[in-house]
């Protein structure tokens, strides 16, 4: 929940050193999100005034022909307000990524199917998302006039069992399905289908049907 990215991706620094097929990489970002400041709008002003904070991350990777897997870990030197109302001194969390290419089309590069699995992990005390799954398939296919892909996926947020932390429900569910096409070479749609039940842990709320478009233009 502290991860910097889209929308408020944070200014930082990376390294990445590869050893033959694994790698090991880490970061250091300016962590000021933690205390609401927003820091995709700011770039790297907030590193050099207060809030301080920061969020470190680190991951070991190994990969192979069509397939990757990932290891790591991140941790926020933020002061947090925990649910039973007491204050905790910087939190942490650890995260698996896997994915493994199950199709592959003759030609190289023409299209292929890769399933994903996600786990992480934080701490219930002060996140409202405990713990993570989510797994699913991509699929693209090269053919004349354009790409077409299409992808399911499965993200189930287990909530934090706190009192304070108010959910009335174990967790959150949520079911993806997109395709996405060019029906002309300047404009791509891709239409999303999401069904989630129990939204926002609540149980006075129905589960929830969401229908998207994407549209994109190439000019």
């Amino acid at each position: 929940f502290l991860l910097p990215t889209y929308p408020d991706s944070a200014f930082g620094l990376t390294a990445v050193q590869p050893i033959g097929r694994a790698s090991l990489s880490v970061g250091v970002f300016d962590g000021a999100l933690a205390s609401g400041v927003r820091t995709g709008r700011h770039g790297p002003r907030t590193v050099f005034e207060s809030p301080s904070e920061a969020f470190l991350i680190g991951e070991a990777a190994w990969g192979w022909d069509g397939g990757r897997l990932a290891l790591g870990a991140w941790r926020s030197t933020a002061e947090f307000t925990r649910f039973d109302g007491a204050q905790e001194s910087g939190t942490g969390g650890l995260y698996a990524v896997a994915e493994q290419v199950v199709w592959r089309a003759a030609e190289r590069g023409r299209g292929e199917c890769t399933t994903f699995l996600q786990l992480g992990s934080a701490d219930g005390d002060v996140a409202a998302v405990d713990e993570h799954l989510g797994f699913g398939l991509a699929w693209s296919d090269a053919v004349e006039g354009g790409t077409h892909s299409a992808g399911l996926g499965v993200s189930r947020a287990g909530l934090s069992s706190e009192p304070g932390a108010g959910f009335s429900e174990a967790a959150e569910t949520a079911v993806e399905l997109y395709y996405g096409f060019e029906p002309v070479e300047w404009l791509r749609l891709k239409p999303d289908l999401q069904f989630i039940a129990d939204p926002g842990g609540d149980a006075t709320l129905d589960d929830a049907w969401i229908l998207t478009l994407r549209a994109t233009l190439a000019l």
